[in-house]
């Protein structure tokens, strides 16, 4: 069964901000979608991508992770295919004090959780289920 954290709803102001993705998957790419939404400058970081980041607005270094990558974000994502990887970069944004958010099952071990999110012109709702089920709040 999954794990249960208590959280603290909040929206974050990150217009202009460097957010790492490590990650070009589907994951990945909506993670993106919704932090170009935000205003947000990502930096992704993967070996290969989907070719629908070709088309986004992103600085794309297509290379495996390092833990300097983490440096000057204000925000780290880690959905890589690989827990391992994530837990890697968990542990580099640790290091750096920028909070990062693991999309696989290191989840709880992270600092935050992007909840299910329905955006209209000025209204943006938000779903969670503190981890229980991402299915669910989607």
């Amino acid at each position: 069964m999954r794990p249960v954290r208590n959280t603290f709803a909040v929206n974050l102001l990150i217009e202009a901000k460097t957010v790492l993705v490590v990650g070009g998957g589907r994951v990945g790419l909506r993670k993106t979608q919704s932090l170009l939404e935000a205003g947000a400058h990502v930096k992704l970081v993967c070996p290969t991508a989907l070719p629908e980041f070709a088309t986004l607005p992103i600085e794309h270094l297509a290379r495996p992770f390092e833990a300097a990558d983490v440096m000057g974000c204000a925000l780290v994502i880690a959905c890589t295919d690989s827990k391992i990887v994530n837990r890697a970069i968990l542990e580099a944004a640790r290091q750096a004090q920028v909070p990062c958010c693991c999309a696989d099952g290191n989840w709880a071990e992270g600092d935050f959780i992007v909840p299910a999110t329905l955006r209209t012109d000025d209204l943006l709702i938000s779903i969670s289920t503190n981890g229980r089920s991402c299915r669910t709040a989607k």
